[in-house]
């Protein structure tokens, strides 16, 4: 809204709201003779020995505001016992309405026998009036004359133009000035809602019920100009001389408007209340700091939110950060809550182990003598085992030396092959030692087997299946060099006498296989003396173990123990896997409030812009208020206001000095007021 338009219009209901109040009905306006007259007959005039008169003047108008008819009504005020009063009037037809008395008449003057009396007389008058009045008329933008205007429906101007036609010399910083005699026009009408809609007026007032709507307006003619308002004034302060009222019509019609116009408006003004005046600078003082701070609060605010403003990308960018820190809180609880699940799956198998331990445990010490009796009988047999297979050894010793002795016959005897006629007897002997030898080792081998481990024994069994062979050739041989085909078998002999040297000998199959056993019996020997100190010291450690009873005990206990813990654990696991579901679901929620933040961010973002721009035009229209109005008006009441206040005092004397409109007596005090109605336009 434009800011002198308001400061117009503040000045127009300041100066008018007192004329209108009690003053918007045409009946009330009629009546006011009747009223004034009952009100002021309580009162004295400003001069008690002084005869007033109060005049009202009753107007005619046509619908263009044009007179066409001026009837005045004079009351006289008998204050004193006066029999007889002067007069002056301009009137025609001049009757007493409310008595018989009589007067004398002279031009303009007139002598009443009031027989003590007030006068009431009424009369015509063909004279300007001292504010003329006129009404036009436009339809949808045209001009329209207000006969045609009736039937018509459309966009109604009916604007309301008032002129000031009297002036009076008074005096202004002691100079004499004419100036227009301040005269307040109120004009009243009525307008039917059926015909009348979407009702405005520019300087008045609109009240409404449900049938009808009431417009007032108020228009100052001449005020302006006998303020003699520098340019800067005029710009703050609109005195308006007419009024403009606006509606929609159909089928337009419309009954008379009523116009009050009086010249007492400024009748009771002195410019001497300096007091008043004194606390109206001071006040505007005030004012003038305040509208100060407030500019600068709306700059402190413009920058505040400017600088809110330029928060707000940091803003978005903290948001979306805790916006990803909840997401990644959301998804670290529901890892939570499975590794809570998982632990107590775990804790609950942790402690059936722990309860299986603990029984265990209790059984340790009958276990363990048991163990000790076992290594015991372990150790003696190991022991045995050692000692036997030493002579196993010595045994494999022997075979071995017999072997030797074997293969070294066979090579004697295989070297006398030439001559085994006269050898046969030698050879013999000599392979009777041989079969005596090998059944001793064959023997000897057979009292160890039983001794010796498994996998030895193959290796023992095979080489007494070739003693047992060797036997059972030499035993045929021997049988052979014996009977009567000695000769004849002697190239068998011959044959069989090489294949023994070859197994006997070196690299041979017999000789080969005892080397062997006997290589294997001492690795045997080396880890059966291992064996034996393993056991000896796994003897120790059980004793030691069996032996320490109080040790046994603290271990009991304390498996014991962890038992019971374990048992507390698992029995709180659902307790924690319950806090880790209420953390998930916390986090969730939390994770949907985030995602609502971040949707919110960007309407908050939204609303600061549009703060921004708004703080920026409050800055703006609050530094152009100061600056056009507050500095405006306090220059007026401290530069203009004196000046202002001088003419106010003229135009209130102007005011004073228009006393009657049909003429009054030098020697009378008295006032005027003008009711004026138009025609109506109907059909």
């Amino acid at each position: 809204m434009n800011k002198n338009r308001v400061a117009k219009k503040a000045a127009v209901v300041g100066l008018s709201m007192a004329l209108v109040a009690g003053q918007t009905l045409p009946e009330v306006a009629m009546l006011a003779t009747a009223k004034e007259a009952k009100k002021d007959s309580k009162k004295t005039t400003n001069e008690d020995t002084k005869i007033s008169k109060q005049e009202s003047v009753y107007v005619n108008l046509d619908a263009t505001g044009k007179a066409s008819d001026i009837t005045v009504t004079d009351w006289i005020k008998n204050v004193g016992v006066m029999s007889s009063l002067k007069d002056v009037s301009e009137l025609e037809d001049i009757s007493n309405i409310k008595g018989d008395e009589t007067f004398k008449q002279n031009g303009d003057s007139l002598v009443w026998d009031a027989d003590n009396k007030d006068i009431y007389y009424q009369g015509k008058i063909n004279k300007e009036l001292p504010v003329t009045m006129e009404i036009t008329y436009k339809l949808d933008g045209k001009e329209i004359e207000p006969d045609e205007l009736l039937g018509k429906s459309g966009k109604l101007e009916m604007t309301f133009n008032y002129t000031n036609n009297v002036q009076k010399t008074v005096k202004v910083d002691g100079k004499k000035e004419k100036v227009n005699v301040p005269f307040a026009m109120i004009t009243g009408a009525i307008l039917p809602v059926e015909n009348f809609a979407n009702v405005d007026i520019d300087n008045g007032k609109i009240m409404s019920d449900a049938d009808r709507t009431m417009v007032v307006g108020l228009a100052l003619p001449g005020l302006e100009e006998s303020l003699d308002l520098s340019d800067k004034m005029k710009d703050d302060i609109d005195i308006p001389s007419s009024f403009t009222i606006t509606a929609d019509v159909t089928d337009f019609e419309m009954g008379p408007t009523f116009t009050i116009a009086t010249s007492e408006l400024f009748n009771d003004f002195d410019s001497n209340d300096i007091d008043a005046v004194n606390k109206l600078k001071d006040s505007m003082d005030d004012l003038k700091d305040a509208s100060k701070k407030l500019v600068d609060g709306t700059e402190d605010l413009a920058d505040g939110v400017g600088t809110l403003k330029s928060k707000t990308g940091e803003f978005s960018d903290g948001i979306d950060t805790l916006n990803n820190g909840i997401g990644q809180l959301n998804t670290g609880a529901g890892t939570l809550e499975n590794g809570v699940k998982d632990y107590t799956n775990g804790a609950n198998t942790l402690s059936g182990g722990i309860s299986k331990l603990a029984g265990a445990v209790k059984q340790l010490p009958s276990k363990f003598s048991t163990l000790a009796g076992g290594i015991t009988s372990a150790k003696s047999g190991a022991d045995k085992l050692v000692s036997n297979t030493g002579k196993l050894k010595d045994g494999m010793g022997s075979v071995n030396s017999g072997i030797d002795t074997v293969h070294g016959a066979l090579s004697q005897i295989q070297a006398g092959m030439g001559n085994i006629s006269s050898a046969l007897t030698q050879s013999a002997t000599a392979m009777q030692k041989s079969i005596e030898a090998d059944t001793v080792l064959l023997k000897t081998l057979e009292s160890t087997l039983e001794q010796l481990p498994e996998e030895q024994k193959a290796v023992v069994q095979e080489q007494m299946k070739a003693l047992q062979t060797n036997i059972a050739t030499q035993t045929e041989i021997l049988k052979q060099l014996s009977g009567s085909e000695t000769s004849k078998q002697l190239k068998l002999a011959n044959f069989a006498i090489d294949q023994l040297v070859k197994t006997t000998g070196k690299g041979g199959e017999l000789k080969e296989g005892a080397t062997a056993v006997e290589n294997g019996i001492g690795q045997v020997q080396e880890g059966q003396k291992s064996l034996q100190s393993g056991l000896g010291q796994i003897k120790s450690g059980v004793d030691s173990l069996t032996g320490s009873n109080s040790k046994m005990n603290e271990l009991t206990s304390a498996v014991e123990q962890l038992d019971a813990g374990g048992k507390k654990l698992s029995k709180n696991s659902s307790t924690l896997v319950n806090g880790a579901g209420a953390i998930t679901s916390a986090t969730s929620k939390l994770a949907a409030g985030g995602n609502k933040l971040s949707d919110g961010k960007n309407k908050l973002i939204d609303g600061i812009d549009k703060l921004a721009d708004g703080s920026n035009e409050l800055k703006d229209g609050m530094a152009e208020f100061d600056r056009d109005g507050i500095s405006k008006l306090y220059n007026i009441v401290n530069d203009d206001l004196d000046k202002m206040l001088n003419r106010l005092d003229a135009i209130s004397a102007a005011g004073n000095k228009y006393k009657s409109f049909a003429g009054i007596d030098k020697d009378m005090t008295g006032t005027v007021k003008f009711i004026m109605e138009t025609e109506e336009i109907k059909k």
